[in-house]
């Protein structure tokens, strides 16, 4: 997540110190094994940063790997609440081999 950041997103990084680190666990995303990461971007540039999470999982029928990132930019608001909302719209992720065979 860290390297994709800093490429795609104007600088971000994954803040980590001796007291925060990112929690990783496997879960069970729509019936597949994921990992997912949870932690705090930052991008000193804009002085910007927030939480995120990542749901990261391999397809065996289309052989890509799929990360879903979910971060937050909300200066001055509570987090939380738009990351509940990105989290629920993660989950309704689909590969377009489910889309065409109408998987669930």
């Amino acid at each position: 997540r860290d390297s994709l950041a800093k490429q795609f997103y104007e600088g971000d990084f994954v803040y980590q110190d001796d007291g925060l680190k990112v929690a990783e666990k496997d879960i069970d995303f729509n019936g597949r094994f994921a990992i997912q990461l949870d932690g705090i971007w930052q991008n000193k540039k804009l002085v910007v940063g927030g939480p995120f999470r990542s749901i990261g999982f391999y397809n065996k029928s289309d052989g890509r790997i799929y990360l879903i990132d979910c971060a937050v930019l909300a200066p001055g608001r509570r987090k939380w609440p738009f990351m509940r909302q990105l989290i629920a719209m993660a989950n309704t992720f689909k590969t377009a081999d489910e889309v065409k065979h109408g998987a669930e």
